[in-house]
């Protein structure tokens, strides 16, 4: 369990929160909920650090995680931020409004161009998702201080990511998630910590489900068996493991837009258990957007699954549809070259792709690294 809990009550629009047990509501027109998050954040450190005695000792590694509203929809800024960044556009790559989708799956396909009205939405979209993300800038830097005064900062890991990307008008969609296209499967990974070099990219594929095996790693315990990740402490260091002895490929998948898109086996959903518990889910715990398809900003995208490496995006739909991309030529993912691709690639492909599928625990490690 946790030492202490701050989280929203309800839905992401909430500005209710759950005060280890105790609901406080703060109105939205004199708090911004980052900044209360944030403010519960440094608070702890700082509170924590001058215990006593002393909360933080090397023997008891402490874990913080903090998620914050933004930049999710609606995207509201904190009030010092609704100014700024007037004259900012949205990035409108080559795949922005692609005029071209006859190679794509039917339900891009049936996406009209989209439209000035549409892409101005869009604009102002981007332009609110930047503005709210100021104040985790805020955020951010307020947790370095409180840690940095606390004496703490040079003994803590700290890692920055999301759960997700984003689409914003790449392949005539309009905002939205759920696709395997790279803005929506890419995410940053920020770290920074005892022994990590300044200023480092490195191109290994990490996977969020590696940040608990990380955690358990760097905090001295033995990740549990079961989990596909893998640890990311071999990066963290001037010598990282090489490219080519890490992870080589791995899965995509996500559930279908709307209700009448057939669902397809993808899992044994009779074995699929909540972690803690192992009970078993709710029959309809796949349906994560079926009952607001109506209104959804997306067409009716079907179930897919993906395989992913350094160079091939390859895509599978419940409806027989396919795309392959070379992504190293064609970045944007313009050109669908699964039709007219070597037909020995594409069973390797589908090879790989069915066998992280069905892998779990040391067979998915084994299914991603190099044949």
């Amino acid at each position: 369990g946790w030492d202490e809990w701050y989280g929203i009550s309800g839905n992401f629009l909430s500005s209710t929160l759950n005060e280890n047990g105790h609901m406080v509501h703060y109105d939205p027109d004199q708090y911004h909920t980052d900044d209360v998050l944030s403010d519960k954040a440094s608070d702890y450190v700082e509170r924590t650090a001058g215990a006593d005695p002393p909360f933080f000792a090397t023997d008891r590694p402490f874990l913080m995680w903090l998620g914050t509203k933004a930049p999710h929809q609606p995207a509201t800024p904190a009030p010092r931020h609704e100014d700024t960044l007037e004259n900012l556009e949205l990035p409108k790559p080559p795949s922005f409004n692609e005029k071209d989708v006859r190679d794509k799956p039917r339900w891009v396909q049936d996406n009209p161009p989209l439209s000035p009205d549409q892409i101005a939405y869009m604009d102002e979209l981007h332009r609110k998702r930047l503005q709210s993300m100021m104040a985790v800038d805020d955020l951010v830097g307020d947790l370095f201080d409180s840690l940095r005064e606390s004496g703490e900062l040079e003994d803590t890991y700290v890692f920055f990511t999301s759960d997700n990307g984003f689409h914003l008008g790449q392949h005539r969609l309009g905002a939205g998630k759920w696709t395997a296209y790279e803005e929506d499967i890419r995410v940053p990974l920020i770290v920074s910590g005892p022994g990590v070099p300044e200023g480092e990219t490195l191109p290994h594929m990490v996977l969020n489900n590696d940040l608990a095996p990380t955690f358990a790693d760097l905090a001295g315990a033995d990740p549990p068996k079961f989990v596909d990740g893998r640890s990311l402490a071999p990066l963290l260091n001037e010598t990282p493991t090489p490219e080519e002895d890490w992870r080589q490929r791995f899965l995509v998948e996500a559930v279908a837009e709307r209700d009448s898109v057939p669902r397809p086996p993808f899992v044994n959903e009779s074995q699929v258990r909540p972690l803690l518990t192992g009970d078993p889910l709710p029959r309809d715990w796949r349906l994560t957007s079926a009952g607001r398809a109506d209104s959804s900003e997306e067409w009716g995208r079907p179930w897919l699954k993906a395989l992913r490496t350094e160079k091939h995006l390859f895509v599978e739909y419940k409806t027989g549809e396919h795309e392959l991309y070379d992504l190293q030529r064609d970045p944007h993912q313009l050109d669908n070259l699964h039709d007219r691709a070597d037909e020995g690639l594409l069973k390797r492909l589908n090879a790989q792709l069915d066998s992280l599928r069905q892998c779990e625990a040391e067979a998915c490690r084994t299914a991603e690294a190099a044949e």
